[in-house]
């Protein structure tokens, strides 16, 4: 497989953890992250291989076991890489990462010659993976205490989007479209314990996978952002290689904003005086 110019950057950790927290930090900071992203700054591209790959094997987000199936198949594992680096990452499809600019300037990921990555939780399961297609690839690690993500996971499995309401409120809508959502986010982490036995998952496939990679991982604390955000974004600078004036690093770690009355168990993302131009959408998937 090719050799990438420059080896990419994964964010990983458990669903609610802080990772989009630090992903936005990220970009703001001059880590290309992904051209078209959901509204956890999720890479729709590595979302998606993400997803198919836990799908193949009969798991999901938060049922993501069953990809040892994959991983411990040498040659199924062997033909899934393949796939994945000359039919997706070496073709046009590569463009909902990239950006048609981007595209057309490198034609390939795997010359793009500027720091770049990207955020998905389910890479936490997947990174195998990933590691046989970029082997000099760093890895940013996000921890949080188990009970606060629970409680997250629980809160935004029970929020509805707009068309969700209005899906449910009229019965006549109802008649002709069926419905192709559940109505909760995840009905296992509805359940406060699942909510934790899940992050329990997800905390022991990083503490399986992540030691051999040694200096490689950037392993972070969400409470520790939240409380030294101008050191973090100088670590995940250093860490990144990334270039950034001081006025910059300030900007960044304005960014953070904790309200006193949650005491640490949310953050609000917000913009830093006008001066950080990627966007900065709610914060619904920490």
């Amino acid at each position: 497989m090719p050799k990438p110019v420059q080896p990419p950057v994964i964010v990983l950790g458990m669903h609610r953890s802080g990772t989009s927290v630090v992903t936005r930090m990220l970009e703001a900071l001059g880590l290309f992250v992904g051209r078209h992203k959901d509204p956890n700054s999720e890479s729709m591209f590595f979302k998606r291989v993400n997803d198919w790959l836990l799908l193949q094997c009969g798991g999901a987000w938060d049922n993501p076991a069953p990809v040892r199936f994959l991983l411990n198949n040498p040659s199924l594992r062997a033909k899934t890489t393949h796939y994945i680096a000359h039919s997706l990452i070496e073709s046009p499809r590569i463009i909902s990462f990239l950006g048609p600019a981007k595209y057309l300037r490198y034609r390939s990921i795997y010359k793009l010659n500027k720091p770049w990555g990207w955020k998905d939780p389910r890479s936490t399961f997947t990174l195998p993976i990933w590691l046989d297609l970029f082997p000099g690839a760093k890895v940013i690690y996000m921890y949080r205490r188990g009970e606060e993500v629970a409680a997250s996971l629980q809160r935004r499995g029970r929020t509805l989007n707009g068309r969700q309401r209005l899906y449910e409120k009229l019965s006549a809508l109802q008649w002709i479209i069926p419905k192709t959502g559940a109505f909760i986010g995840s009905p296992r982490c509805e359940a406060l314990a699942e909510g934790v036995a899940l992050w329990q998952e997800y905390v022991q496939q990083a503490a399986t996978i992540l030691p051999p990679l040694g200096d490689s991982v950037l392993r972070l604390n969400f409470e520790n952002i939240l409380s030294h955000p101008f050191q973090s974004a100088v670590s995940l600078a250093d860490f990144c290689g990334l270039q950034v004036p001081e006025a910059r690093l300030v900007s960044v770690a304005r960014m953070i904003k904790t309200p006193h009355a949650l005491s640490l168990q949310q953050a609000e993302m917000i913009p830093a005086s006008g001066e950080i131009s990627p966007s900065t959408p709610e914060c619904s998937d920490l």
